[in-house]
């Protein structure tokens, strides 16, 4: 899918995924979806162990999915995520260092339009806008004056259909149970494919030829909506991961496949921040001292 869309600018919606509730979480997972064909592009899991807190997990992952499309050279317009600071700051700092001349660029075509203005509101707003047309390398436009703020919006954008997609990854790998790494991204990756193969679902008809409708109730709208009520899922290509696989063990044994998977040494969280384990005996000695005093 990268290799199809690397001529292409994406606008993306990046939402993250943490494999328990709570801040007990072991594993991250972050996921890119293309807002236009909305289909999962890119998908990284991270474990605690790799970042400094769990509270970095999002960071990291957002590093390697913004990796993963450089090395495809996809060229990324636009990211939709949620208000985590340390993504702001990632961003800003790592990703739009470029940026600032250019924001000094345009504060100084504001004081420009202030300056020469002739205190006319009207002249104010076609000398600001006009900064939209210079960017781009327009110098000759017509210019039409906008109404309201809401006109001037170009792109609206929010991560709502992630929290679809993140409710099937908990069917597939439900957060009230702990799986291994290799595990865990496997059942994602194959949420991810039951989400992409099933983006372009068609609306159910009658035997007239009708479109069906469903009526549920909406928690956000807080009253009954009515929804087109799609096709069943067609699971083709489950069969296609399961043949995959055993033509796979008729080359190779799974326990060599398995080898090759584990490129990193597991290490506890305890190991991680530093922490060594004494041993049992002491724990116990000293736990049954402080409950004797």
């Amino acid at each position: 899918q990268l290799q199809q869309i690397s001529q292409q600018g994406i606008i993306v919606d990046l939402y993250s995924r943490y494999d328990s509730p709570g801040h007990s979480a072991s594993y991250g997972t972050y996921s890119l979806l293309d807002i236009k064909s909305k289909l999962v592009v890119v998908q990284e899991t991270v474990k605690v162990t790799e970042v400094k807190n769990s509270y970095l997990l999002e960071v990291k992952g957002l590093e390697r999915c913004l990796s993963k499309l450089g090395d495809y050279d996809v060229t990324l317009f636009v990211l939709a995520t949620d208000c985590h600071l340390s993504v702001q700051k990632i961003i800003w700092w790592e990703y739009n260092r470029n940026m600032i001349s250019g924001i000094l660029m345009i504060t100084n075509h504001l004081w420009f339009c202030v300056t020469t203005c002739e205190e006319n509101v009207t002249k104010l707003k076609k000398k600001w806008i006009s900064i939209l047309h210079h960017i781009t390398n327009v110098h000759h436009w017509v210019s039409v004056l906008p109404n309201s703020k809401l006109d001037q919006t170009s792109l609206g954008t929010h991560t709502g259909q992630l929290e679809s997609l993140h409710s099937l990854y908990t069917k597939y790998a439900t957060e009230r149970k702990k799986f291994l790494r290799e595990s865990l991204e496997a059942r994602l990756h194959v949420a991810a494919l039951d989400h992409n193969n099933h983006v372009d679902r068609e609306t159910a008809k009658t035997k007239q030829g009708e479109e069906q409708h469903k009526h549920q109730y909406s928690k956000a709208a807080q009253q009954n909506v009515v929804t087109p009520l799609k096709v069943d899922k067609d699971y083709t290509f489950r069969k296609n991961i399961v043949a995959g696989v055993i033509n796979r063990c008729r080359v190779t044994s799974i326990r060599a496949t398995l080898r090759e998977l584990k490129t990193e040494t597991p290490i506890t969280l305890a190991q991680h921040k530093g922490v060594e384990k004494p041993k049992r005996a002491l724990s116990v000695a000293k736990h049954l001292k402080n409950n004797n005093e």
